[in-house]
């Protein structure tokens, strides 16, 4: 059974990026029964506190980033939504990765050679266009194996029906590619 992780790097509550995770962590394992095992996490139950100089040379990691680490290693691949913050991805995402890499080093990090694929919507127009070639470089550099079809699904207003649910046909076709893009990289 594929272990997935999926998490959103927002900070909000009631984000559009984590019901559109979850959503696609639905997808995945209705696509998949039985052969997925998905765990969805909030990265604001990982409170770590923010790098500084002060910490950056301190030796010790942090119990939730230990504990954050340590579910990522179990993992078989990843689910990462994330929207635009000024052309990049949340802060509370890269301290998070900040304090892996300060841990394990680039190349150590659980998400090497592990596949991932990121999503994105946005209350904007733009929805998250323009964070995701950050994103898509830092979990390049982390050895991670980007999934090349990211998700990049535009406003939320279109995406989801009332329930919750993925609206459009034409979407959830393309979360199927990516999902089975996640699942069968080879194929």
């Amino acid at each position: 059974m594929m272990k997935l992780l999926a998490f959103s790097g927002s900070s909000r509550k009631d984000s559009i990026n984590s019901k559109l995770v979850q959503a696609v962590a639905d997808l995945s394992q209705s696509h998949q029964p039985g052969k997925v095992e998905m765990t969805f996490v909030n990265l604001m139950d990982f409170d770590a506190p923010n790098i500084d100089g002060a910490n950056a040379s301190r030796p010790e990691m942090p119990h939730q980033v230990i504990k954050f680490r340590d579910l990522l290693r179990i993992q078989d691949g990843f689910i990462i939504g994330s929207d635009e913050y000024t052309g990049a991805y949340s802060s509370v995402l890269r301290n998070l990765i900040s304090w892996l890499i300060l841990e394990d080093g680039l190349g150590g990090t659980a998400f090497n050679n592990k596949p991932v694929a990121i999503c994105g919507a946005s209350s904007r127009g733009v929805g998250s266009v323009r964070g995701h070639p950050a994103l898509q470089q830092l979990f390049l550099t982390l050895g991670a194996n980007v999934i090349s079809q990211n998700i990049r699904l535009g406003t939320a207003g279109s995406i989801f029906q009332s329930n919750g649910k993925l609206t459009d046909n034409v979407q959830t076709q393309l979360l199927d590619n990516t999902i089975a893009k996640l699942l069968f990289p080879a194929e």
